[in-house]
């Protein structure tokens, strides 16, 4: 029986019992699954994280710079235009001292002056504190504050002219920890993070008061408590907030301990942190926010600068010191009191700091003033670098621009038109458009662009009319005609032609592209031998298409291309009177080859480049040529001098130009254009004046563009009795102006005039040499 029974219970169906062992290892899969997921998307945090934290330090706008002013010991410099310089660098003037970088005095005849550290591109300037005695406007001496040594020379930092942004547009300059001060530090810590030094980048008491306003809210309304994860929100700043934004930033703060120390963290935070706005572009960093709300370096910010910064972090708009000065004030106090509490401020310092006001300094307007300029000079970074664009690449772009003659062509082309529409108020009178100017000043010796105002409102029209107008020179082509008969005579013993060479200004019949052509002079009258000389000087048309043809039309279009001119020149007798189209900026730089005594120098507008590192950048440069003699250059430069002093420029002095200058006005027949170039041994400026839709202006060169440019010249300091240095190789020699011979003393006029060595006339007066002593009765047998 038993054994049937246990028969019966074998062949019953057995109940599956739980394997319990099995479970066990799905739920260890599962947890090993979870464990891998959560290890690799930790992993993929921390990559990310570091990519993103890696990738903030390099993406910074590129900021363009003025060039360098240097004073050196002898060196004239107008009180008005250093004074000038220093307010717009943010130079504060204290009554004692100076102490701080940034600082000066002015006491008598000696300025004192804290200048401030700055990454030249020959190397990092530190900084140092001098003295400089003036006698007159003159710089007597220079020496260091510091050490009493005497000075040669000082450099003062150049001025920011603009920055380029990429698309997101936000000021950032990196600073390392070191370069801000101690009390901004502790400022910053004592409000937004006293346990920073004490936590792995969370602080679970924040966190758990973050998430119980975020639960109750059912929204993500509170930020994160610690730097570290405030920090973090910036560099996932595009993010949608809410919890899981949350959770990656709580995530990525760790990461962030994790791979980076405390002080690298807090360098990052400090120049990250969001400060306000300047127009459209985000202020981040308090590098920026000093500069922008003090007009300082972070190492200038006074204690009570620095709370004010530390106490905007919170809400930047809220406590704007600009549109919220109470509220700002009330603030800044708060973190003073915080300061305290966590012992990084005497109760006596604190007070003293209370007792201040906010300190801040109005900015200038968001546009800069030369936004002509600007765009010119981002178009030849992108010319000469054409590797490295301008945005978001962190340049630093040194251009040669001097801000104070900038400053001065804007107002002296600006007001120069408004005098003209007062005194012609038919000028006003023009729907298609107002009256259009340019000026542009190169510095002589190397072709450096001083200073570039394409037009007169730039909110108007953004056509740059110095380098995109394509405009008819009219007779301030001419120069260029003489100047290759010169350059041919000099080399060719064949030929002849000098300052006395008799032309002839009677009427011209002539085929030009199959028609008649016959010029005529601006006042419709004819002057029947004129010398070279007087031809230019007075701008004679007819005896200067006469000029051309002896030259030969092929060595004129030559040689104009030689000094800079880069338009067509079709070789057409025309041509002599400038009917070819061409820009300012390259008759300018033509005019500059015949200052500079014959050398060409590639118009250049960039200095030096350095990138973020501070590495210098090679500009694509032409080397400087010479494509003239300096006899040729010189003699050409005599001829222009007479222009202003008693040709079609001789206005000039009761405008009130005094000085050594040469130039020549330009104004083309159907009086469209008005232009006017002169030069001094130092600066070259040329201005036009006329309409973008080519309308007539009317005026002559002498009447609209030659007032501009005196205006200019006079303001910008480099107008003095400095001659022309004369090269070796020049003869004077007296000539009779009717025949370009050498006078003798039956000659009825005699002058004396400059030759190159070697084209000079050899043979006496033929027309005179036969006069008797009965001529002067009136009878005359030399014909």
């Amino acid at each position: 029986m038993g054994d049937s029974a246990t028969k019966e219970r074998a062949s019953r169906p057995q109940r599956a019992r739980p394997r319990w062992g099995a479970g066990r290892g799905v739920l260890f899969r599962l947890l090993l699954g979870l464990a891998v997921v959560a290890l690799i998307t930790l992993g993929l945090i921390y990559l990310d994280v570091t990519r993103r934290f890696e990738a903030r330090q390099e993406q910074f706008p590129s900021r363009l710079y003025s060039d360098i002013m240097e004073l050196a010991e002898g060196q004239e410099v107008p009180a008005y235009s250093l004074l000038a310089r220093l307010a717009r660098l943010g130079y504060r003037r204290v009554d004692k001292g100076p102490t701080r970088p940034g600082e000066f005095v002015l006491a008598g005849k000696e300025l004192r002056l804290a200048l401030r550290e700055f990454d030249y591109p020959e190397g990092k300037f530190p900084g140092d504190r001098v003295r400089l005695q003036f006698r007159g406007n003159q710089i007597r001496r220079i020496t260091s504050l510091d050490t009493g040594r005497h000075l040669e020379k000082v450099r003062i930092e150049p001025e920011l002219i603009a920055t380029f942004y990429q698309e997101l547009q936000e000021e950032r300059t990196w600073y390392s920890l070191e370069q801000f001060p101690v009390e901004l530090r502790r400022a910053v810590l004592s409000v937004e993070d006293r346990n920073y030094f004490h936590h792995a980048g969370v602080d679970p008491r924040g966190v758990a008061r973050a998430l119980w306003v975020d639960v109750s809210k059912r929204r993500a309304v509170q930020g994160g408590s610690t730097i570290t994860q405030q920090l973090a929100k910036n560099l996932y700043a595009n993010r949608k907030r809410d919890l899981i934004s949350k959770a990656l930033e709580t995530a990525a703060a760790v990461m962030l301990e994790a791979r980076y120390t405390k002080n690298q963290i807090l360098e990052a935070y400090l120049n990250e942190v969001y400060m306000g706005q300047r127009g459209p572009v985000a202020v981040s960093g308090m590098g920026e926010a000093a500069r922008f709300y003090f007009r300082k370096r972070p190492s200038e910010l006074t204690l009570n600068e620095s709370a004010l910064l530390a106490g905007m972090i919170s809400s930047p708009g809220m406590y704007n010191p600009y549109r919220h000065p109470q509220a700002a004030l009330a603030r800044r106090n708060r973190v003073l009191k915080s300061m305290v509490e966590t012992g990084d401020l005497k109760e006596k310092a604190h007070l003293a700091a209370k007792s201040k006001d906010l300190g801040v300094t109005r900015q200038r307007s968001v546009n800069y003033r030369a936004p002509y300029l600007v765009d010119f000079l981002e178009e030849e970074v992108r010319r000469v670098f054409p590797d490295s664009p301008p945005s978001g690449a962190g340049l630093r772009i040194f251009s040669t621009v001097d801000p104070d003659l900038q400053e001065q062509a804007e107002e002296a082309l600006g007001a120069g038109l408004e005098r003209l529409e007062r005194g012609y108020p038919v000028l006003r009178k023009n729907p298609a458009g107002s009256l259009q100017g340019a000026l542009v000043a190169l510095r002589v010796s190397d072709g450096s662009i001083l200073a570039l105002v394409g037009g007169r409102d730039y909110r108007v029209s953004q056509f740059n009319r110095t380098y995109q107008a394509h405009r008819q020179p009219g007779s301030l082509f001419k120069p260029f005609v003489y100047l290759a008969g010169f350059d041919r005579a000099q080399f060719d013993p064949s030929f002849s032609f000098s300052a006395a060479t008799p032309l002839d200004d009677s009427p011209l019949q002539l085929v030009s592209g199959g028609k008649p052509y016959s010029p005529q002079n601006y006042d419709h009258e004819f002057h029947g031998t004129v010398t070279t000389r007087r031809a230019l000087e007075e701008s004679i048309n007819v005896a200067t298409i006469r000029a051309a043809t002896q030259v030969g039309l092929d060595h004129v279009s030559t040689l104009a291309r030689r000094c800079g001119v880069e338009s067509p020149l079709p070789q057409v007798p025309s041509l002599a009177l400038g009917t070819a189209e061409v820009t300012p900026l390259e008759m300018a730089a033509a005019y500059t080859t015949l200052a500079s005594g014959g050398i060409r120098n590639p118009v250049r507008a960039i200095r030096a480049v350095t990138d973020r590192l501070g590495r210098s950048l090679e500009p694509q440069e032409s080397p400087s040529t010479r494509v003239l003699s300096p006899q040729a250059a010189y003699l050409i430069t005599d001829l222009l001098k007479g222009v202003l002093s008693r040709g079609t420029a001789s206005s000039a002095a009761s405008l009130g130009f005094s000085g050594v200058a040469a130039g020549k006005t330009g104004t083309t027949d159907d009086l469209r254009d008005a232009w006017f170039a002169g030069y001094t041994p130092e600066v070259l400026a040329l201005v036009w004046v006329g309409y973008d839709d080519n309308r007539a202006l009317g005026l002559t060169g002498a009447q609209a563009a030659l007032p501009i440019w005196v205006d200019f010249m006079m303001g910008s300091g480099s107008v003095t009795k400095a001659d022309f240095s004369e090269p070796g190789g020049m003869v004077r020699e007296k000539v009779d102006p009717e025949t370009g011979q050498l006078a003798t003393w039956k000659c009825r006029e005699t002058i004396e005039e400059l030759f190159i060595e070697g084209t000079e006339p050899v043979q006496r007066c033929e027309k005179h040499a036969r006069r008797h002593w009965w001529w002067s009765f009136g009878e005359d047998d030399s014909d």
